[in-house]
């Protein structure tokens, strides 16, 4: 039998970064397979991805976040046991990562938000069923596509959310 170790996050900070940190390993679990199913549950995790970084203050929590660690991980510099290299390309990338956090203009997902196509997909699956192929015949069309044009599609969307996936 498995041990399952469970910890509550203190705060809501803690708790939305696990929440997005756990949506985006579910959009890449979904986004590999070929069928239908799991790429309405690509999709759909992509628009709760999108949704979830829809807070104002989500952008500068997490710029704040990555100088936190920024800061943290600088102090290690010099350090006994600390591998240098390994720690300036670190600190690199949570710079190049902060700094692209910085120049998305508006708020974080805002394109996926205000995509017509997407938001049709989100509108009906508020309602229990409301994205089969009656309902959306858009969606039932473009879920019927080659799998690997619809990957490149939903790969598109997804670039607007990298840096926060990152």
């Amino acid at each position: 039998m498995k041990d399952i170790v469970f910890e509550h996050p203190l705060n809501e900070r803690c708790r939305m970064l696990l929440r997005l940190s756990r949506l985006f390993e579910q959009f890449d679990y979904h986004l590999q397979s070929d069928s239908e199913w799991h790429a309405r549950a690509a999709v759909d995790s992509l628009l709760d991805i999108a949704n979830s970084l829809a807070r104002t203050d989500t952008k500068s929590e997490l710029i704040k976040e990555m100088d936190r660690y920024s800061l943290s991980l600088a102090r290690m510099a010099g350090a006994p046991g600390v591998d240098d290299s390994r720690l300036q390309v670190v600190l690199k990338d949570i710079r190049d990562t902060a700094s692209q956090l910085n120049g998305t203009q508006g708020q974080l997902g805002q394109g996926l938000r205000k995509n017509e196509f997407l938001g049709s997909i989100q509108q009906r699956s508020s309602i229990p069923g409301g994205s089969f192929d009656f309902d959306l015949p858009q969606y039932h069309h473009w879920l019927n596509r080659p799998h690997p044009e619809r990957q490149q599609q939903v790969i598109e969307w997804a670039a607007e959310v990298a840096p926060v996936k990152n």
